[in-house]
C-alpha cells in the first residue's frame, strides 16, 4: 500500500471518527434533553438515565425523613445521647430542588464522569438552636482552669481539671453533612478534650507572678471617678497568660453604668433678653470595654515586675462632642417669646405637687435645635422613686392607685398647650383615657396630653429655623404651672378652635378608697365626677397667608366617677 493510499485512509478514518462523535453527541443531546446523564447520583441514590419525574419518584421511595434525630456524644468518660422529633425543627426533604439542581448544572463534559449531588434538606435553624442550647447544657464536662487565690499573704494554687466540650457550629456542620448524603441515622459527635493543666515549670512561674503582686493595687481613673483593684482581686483574676475577663465583668459593668452618658448640650434660662447657662455642655462618654480589659492585663503584667506598689490607669473611653458648646449661646437665635401654656392643679395632694414641680424643673431649660424632634420622655428622664419622685395617685387599669411620679402629666399637658400656642408641628400626642379635673380648671376638655414611657410620649418638631428654649415656671404656692417657649418668630400664626364635645356618657357611682395616712373619719376628694366624652378641636398654623400645618386632635374619654379618700389612720 502506497503512502498516498495510507494517508487517504487516515483522513477517511478521522472524518468517520469526527462524524461518529458528532452523531453521538447530537443523539445524546436529544436523548438526554429531558433525562439525567448516566453515572449521576443524589446522595446515595443512583438516578442516571431517568427523567425528572422518575428521579423524584425514586428519591421519594429511597430516602425519607426520620421521625426523630438522634445525637450521640462520645469522647468523655460517659457516652450521652439525645433525641428530638424531626417535626420540631420543620425538617423536610425537597425532592424537586434536589433533582432540579442536576439539570441546572449537568454539561456534556460530565457525561462519562461520575457525579454525586447533595440532597436538598430544609429545616428551621432557630428551632434547632433551641434544642442544641438545651442539649449542650447537659453535655460534656467544663474544664476548670488554673487559678490563684490570696489568703492573707499566702498564695494558693488551683491546678485545674480536664474538660470535654463542643459547640453548636460543630454540631450543625456534622448534621448538615449527614443530611446532604441522605444518612438520617444516629449522628455521632466526638467531644474535644480541653486540658488546661500546667507543667511544673509553668506552675512555678504562675505562682511567682502572683507572689510579686501581693500588696499591690491598680487604680482605674476617669475624670472624678476612681476604682481600685486590690491585690486579692488582681491575683484572683490572673490566668497563666492573661486575665480571666469574667472575674472582672462585674467591675466593668459598674464602670460602664457609672461613666457611659450621651452628649449633653448646655441648658439655659432666658432672662433679661439673654440666655444664662445653668448646666454646662458635656461630651458623650462610652467605656471601651475591650480596650480597658487589654490595658488592665498589660498594667498588671507591668505591676508584677515593677517596684511600685500602686499603678494608675486611665479608663479607655470614646468621647463624642455635643452639638454645640456653651460659648455659642449668643448665636442660637433665642430672642423672644413664641409660645405660652398654663394650667392649675388646685386640690392636689402634697406628693403630687412635689412631682409636678420636680418634673417641670427637669424639663425646664431644654434647648431644641432646628429640625430636631423634642421628646418629653427623653427630656424628663426616668420617672421613679429612684430618681426622686414620690408616690401620688394615678389612674391605672381603671383605678386610682398610688404610683411613682403621679402628676407628671400636669407638666406634659401644660407644655402641650405652649406648643400649640407657638404653632409648632406636633408629632405625637395622646389624650388621657379619662377626663381629669386638674386639666379642666379654667379650660375645656381635650387640651391634655398624657405620657407613659416608653409607649406614650409628647413630641414636637422645631421647624422654625432657630433654636427653641423651653422654660418652666412652677408655682407651688398658688398651684399653677406655666411653660414658655423662646426662640425667633418667623411670622407664623397659630389658631386652635374651641374643643367641641361630640357625645357624652354619664359617670359611674362614687368610689371610696381607704387611706391610712388620713385620720379616721376624714374624707378627702381626689377625683371629681366626669362624663365620658368624645372631643375634637382643629389646629391650624399659617405663615404669610399660607397654611403650613393643619391637624384635628381627637380625645375619647371614658366616663369617670368621683373618688374619695377615707381616713383609716389614728384619731386627730
Amino acid at each position: 500500500m502506497t503512502k498516498g493510499v495510507k494517508k487517504q485512509l487516515r483522513i477517511v478514518g478521522l472524518v468517520l471518527f469526527v462524524l461518529g462523535i458528532t452523531i453521538f453527541a447530537t443523539t445524546s443531546a436529544v436523548f438526554y434533553q429531558s433525562r439525567i446523564y448516566p453515572n449521576t447520583s443524589i446522595a446515595r441514590v443512583k438516578i442516571g438515565n431517568l427523567k425528572k419525574s422518575e428521579a423524584q419518584t425514586k428519591l421519594q421511595s429511597s430516602l425519607t425523613k426520620p421521625t426523630t434525630i438522634m445525637l450521640i456524644f462520645t469522647g468523655s468518660q460517659n457516652q450521652q445521647q439525645f433525641s428530638f422529633p424531626s417535626d420540631s425543627i420543620g425538617l423536610s426533604i425537597d425532592y424537586e430542588s434536589s433533582v432540579n439542581q442536576i439539570f441546572a448544572n449537568q454539561t456534556l463534559k460530565h457525561f462519562l464522569k461520575q457525579k454525586i449531588f447533595k440532597l436538598s434538606v430544609n429545616y428551621d435553624q432557630n428551632e434547632l438552636f433551641k434544642h442544641l442550647d438545651t442539649i449542650l447544657a447537659q453535655v460534656g464536662t467544663p474544664a476548670t482552669y488554673p487559678g490563684l487565690t490570696l489568703d492573707i499573704n499566702s498564695i494558693e494554687f488551683q491546678a485545674g481539671e480536664i474538660g470535654f466540650a463542643t459547640n453548636k457550629e460543630v454540631i450543625i456542620q456534622q448534621i448538615n453533612q449527614r443530611f446532604e448524603v441522605g444518612r438520617f441515622g444516629s449522628i455521632i459527635i466526638e467531644l474535644a478534650q480541653i486540658d488546661p493543666r500546667l507543667t511544673e515549670q509553668e506552675k512555678q512561674a504562675f505562682i511567682k507572678k502572683g507572689q510579686a503582686l501581693i500588696g499591690k493595687q491598680l487604680i482605674l481613673e476617669f475624670e472624678d471617678a476612681s476604682y481600685t483593684l486590690s491585690d486579692k482581686q488582681i491575683i484572683n483574676a490572673l490566668s497563666p497568660d492573661k486575665i480571666y475577663e469574667e472575674k472582672l465583668q462585674g467591675l466593668i459593668e459598674q464602670i460602664e453604668t457609672d461613666l457611659n452618658r450621651e452628649p449633653q448640650n448646655p441648658k439655659f434660662v432666658f432672662e433679661n433678653n439673654r440666655v444664662e447657662e445653668f448646666a454646662p455642655a458635656k461630651s458623650g462618654v462610652y467605656v471601651q470595654s475591650d480596650i480597658l480589659l487589654k490595658d488592665i492585663t498589660e498594667a498588671i503584667n507591668n505591676l508584677a515586675v515593677s517596684s511600685e506598689n500602686s499603678v494608675s490607669l486611665a479608663i479607655a473611653v470614646k468621647t463624642t462632642s455635643p452639638d454645640f458648646n456653651t460659648s455659642e449661646v449668643n448665636n442660637l437665635g433665642i430672642n423672644e417669646l413664641i409660645g405660652r401654656g398654663h394650667s392649675t392643679f388646685r386640690g392636689s395632694i402634697s406628693s403630687r405637687i412635689y412631682n409636678v414641680n420636680l418634673a417641670a424643673i427637669r424639663v425646664s431649660g431644654t434647648l431644641v435645635k432646628p429640625g430636631e424632634v423634642f421628646s418629653f420622655n427623653k427630656a424628663v428622664g426616668d420617672i421613679s422613686a429612684l430618681t426622686g419622685y414620690k408616690q401620688a395617685y394615678v389612674i391605672r387599669d381603671g383605678q386610682t392607685v398610688l404610683g411613682d411620679g403621679g402628676g407628671v402629666c400636669q407638666v406634659s399637658t401644660t407644655l402641650f398647650r405652649a406648643i400649640l400656642d407657638a404653632g409648632l408641628p406636633i408629632i405625637e400626642r395622646r389624650a388621657h383615657s379619662y377626663r381629669v379635673g386638674y386639666y379642666e380648671q379654667g379650660y375645656p376638655p381635650g387640651l391634655d396630653a398624657t405620657i407613659y414611657a416608653p409607649t406614650t410620649d409628647l413630641k414636637f418638631k422645631n421647624d422654625t429655623g432657630a433654636h427653641v428654649l423651653i422654660q418652666a415656671y412652677p408655682d407651688t404656692k398658688n398651684l399653677e404651672l406655666v411653660f414658655e417657649l423662646y426662640g425667633t418668630s418667623d411670622g407664623r400664626v397659630a389658631t386652635t378652635t374651641k374643643p367641641v364635645i361630640n357625645s357624652s356618657t354619664p359617670p359611674p357611682e362614687d368610689k371610696y378608697i381607704d387611706d391610712p395616712s388620713l385620720p379616721a373619719g376624714e374624707i378627702k376628694q381626689i377625683e371629681y365626677k366626669a362624663w365620658g366624652a368624645k372631643v375634637s378641636f382643629s389646629y391650624t398654623v399659617t405663615k404669610g397667608g399660607e397654611t403650613i400645618h393643619e391637624k384635628t386632635f381627637y380625645s375619647n374619654y371614658k366616663p369617670w366617677g368621683a373618688v374619695f379618700l377615707r381616713g383609716t389612720g389614728g384619731e386627730i
